[in-house]
């Protein structure tokens, strides 16, 4: 068989200017679309895309969805102490240069998201002030992590917070056309937020989380989503929204809390355990116009028989119950009280994200006593996390027992190899009955 000959090596500096001139052909294509394409890409994508042609490297420059963001697996940190900082580093300095590369006078989206120290607060001010003088759209600086070193202490239940940073000084006295504001570990003041509906008119998205000087919000919000979460010491939230869509709410403490005048309102999700009742008492009103509900809750602490305390939920059709935290023996079962209160329900989601490893064996699924209501609407049970364990089966032959209408049971499995799923799909196949499809992930 003839074999194909290599080329010699006088060919390889003409096969070189040929493929160099080929490369270009992006050059060809008009600005507009070059942004489209470039339009879905990170702009560490965008800055290598640019490479391809002299075309896109212009165009990069002009970019007008800025993401820093650390995509590396977090495992590679804990190397040494000095793979961090030279990794922190890195990405203030990468930050900056794009910045100061960046030609256009606007930017859509701007989104800062690393563990950085607060030694780089004058940088964070400097980012912020150059996409507010760009008339950014929609700005997120998040700096949460569980590898930071926490110096500081809860006296009340002297657990370690994290680190903040200042909320940079660009934002005081400023008018903006932001969207959507998120804010996570950066210190929000009460009067912040209060100037927020006239500094920011067209604000539709507002999240805060781990703010250390937020101590109340109060007023009129024009917000259609919003989100506050784990701010020790808020103390109330009062305010009015009547175009308010979604509302998410996380915290260590119950606080006074009243949402009036929010008849759009149909999507809430609210944690954690020690909360929840305080919770549902004070918006008994809001509950009754659901659509969607998340309930995120600690299993390690008793649920309360009366979480809901008899208050219906007539228009709920997903109900999304998020595990945090449980023990290898421990029940859903007090959640039927919940669902009982949902007679409309045609989606259910049990989300099981950490468990606490002990010495105590699972045990064998139980059958759930005084539990004979239908779940007339019921359509779909997806299962996320799924263990194959006494606890998320319980739900399922709950679930298959008195939800006459089921047609689909999404099981998304913890990493397991595929022997190991198998053996822990048994017991729930076993119990399927025909015509209810069974999709595994």
């Amino acid at each position: 068989m003839a074999t194909k000959s290599l080329p010699s090596l006088k060919s390889y500096p003409k096969a070189c200017l040929k493929a160099e001139e080929n490369a270009d052909l992006f050059s060809e294509l008009p600005e507009e679309i070059l942004v489209s394409i470039m339009s879905s890409f990170t702009i560490e994508d965008a800055a290598r895309f640019s490479l391809v042609s002299r075309q896109c490297e212009r165009t990069w420059r002009y970019f007008p969805v800025l993401i820093f963001k650390d995509y590396h697996s977090k495992e590679k940190f804990w190397d040494s102490w000095e793979a961090i900082v030279e990794e922190k580093a890195c990405f203030v300095r990468s930050v900056d240069r794009v910045l100061e590369k960046h030609l256009g006078t606007t930017i859509d989206e701007f989104r800062i998201i690393f563990d950085l120290e607060l030694s780089s607060q004058s940088y964070v001010d400097k980012w912020v002030a150059v996409a507010l003088d760009k008339q950014v759209k929609r700005l997120e600086l998040d700096f949460q992590s569980n590898l930071r070193k926490m110096h500081v202490r809860d006296s009340r239940s002297h657990r370690p917070l994290p680190i903040c940073f200042d909320l940079p000084p660009k934002f005081t006295g400023f008018k903006s056309l932001l969207t959507s504001l998120c804010v996570r570990y950066v210190n929000v003041t009460n009067e912040f937020v209060d100037y927020l509906p006239l500094s920011c008119p067209l604000l539709e998205i507002l999240c805060i989380q781990g703010s250390r000087y937020l101590t109340r919000i109060t007023g009129s919000l024009h917000v259609k989503q919003l989100e506050v979460s784990y701010c020790r010491n808020l103390e109330k939230i009062d305010v009015s929204a009547r175009k308010l869509l979604s509302l998410t709410l996380n915290f260590v403490y119950p606080i006074e809390l009243h949402i009036v005048d929010a008849p759009s309102l149909f999507k809430m999700s609210i944690g954690e355990a020690k909360i929840l009742p305080h919770a549902f008492d004070n918006l008994s009103d809001i509950l009754s116009q659901l659509v969607y509900l998340n309930l995120r809750f600690c299993l390690i602490l008793p649920l309360m028989r009366g979480l809901v305390n008899g208050v219906p939920m007539p228009k709920l059709r997903h109900l999304e119950l998020t595990v945090t935290c449980a023990l290898i023996d421990s029940s859903l079962y007090q959640c039927i009280f919940v669902i009982q209160a949902c007679p409309s329900l045609e989606k259910l989601t049990l989300k099981l994200e950490r468990f606490i490893v002990r010495t105590v064996a699972d045990r064998q699924p139980r059958k759930w006593i005084g539990c004979g209501f239908p779940l007339k609407c019921l359509k779909t049970l997806e299962l996320v996390g799924y263990r194959g364990i006494a606890m998320d089966l319980e739900l399922a032959f709950f679930v298959l027992d008195y939800a006459s209408m089921l047609e689909e049971i999404i099981v998304d499995f913890v990493p397991l190899n595929d022997n190991d799923k198998r053996q822990r799909l048994v017991m729930l196949q076993m119990k399927l009955p025909q015509g209810v499809k069974l999709t595994v992930k």
